[in-house]
């Protein structure tokens, strides 16, 4: 009984062994990334470090592979988000210069047809003026008259009074 207890234990022992799962090779992923061990549960690990699940690895390895591509994506997106803004901000600044061009050329407008109004009110007066200085005499003919007024006035008054004299 003892053999055959030993035979059995020996069996099983034998039998574990080559029914045990041979070792996998180590994964490379990339030239700068750590090296990948299969582990079992309660193996030994061979290092210190962070023990992943396989999904994890796969997951980690992934998001290395497409780094690149996501940044040159997020680079690109931020590109035309930018580009969009900077078009966006170009236009307004258009249409408030256009805007203003027309408030300017409103304002010219008006300002030209007051100073036509105000033009056309100046030849009137001047007109009026005109008018005025052709209906009235001349200075020295004023003058004169004043003065021949004044003369025989002082003439008459004086042979009054030598009149009145006498």
């Amino acid at each position: 009984m003892k053999n055959l207890s030993r035979y059995v234990l020996l069996f099983f022992l034998f039998s574990s062994l080559s029914s045990a799962q041979e070792v996998k090779p180590e994964i490379q992923l990339g030239s700068d990334l750590a090296l990948i061990y299969p582990m079992s549960k309660g193996q030994a690990a061979p290092f210190p470090g962070v023990l992943l699940t396989p999904s994890a690895a796969v997951k980690i390895a992934t998001e290395y592979m497409t780094f690149e591509d996501r940044i040159r994506l997020e680079v690109d997106t931020a590109v035309r988000i930018s580009q969009a803004k900077m078009l966006f901000d170009l236009k307004e600044q258009e249409t408030r210069c256009d805007s203003a061009k027309s408030v300017q050329h409103a304002q010219i407008e008006s300002r030209d047809e007051r100073i036509q109004v105000l033009e056309k009110e100046i030849k009137e007066k001047q007109e009026e003026v005109n008018t005025l200085k052709e209906s009235t005499p001349n200075r020295a003919t004023w003058f004169g008259l004043g003065f021949a007024s004044a003369m025989i006035f002082t003439i008459a008054t004086a042979y009054a009074v030598g009149q009145v004299v006498n």
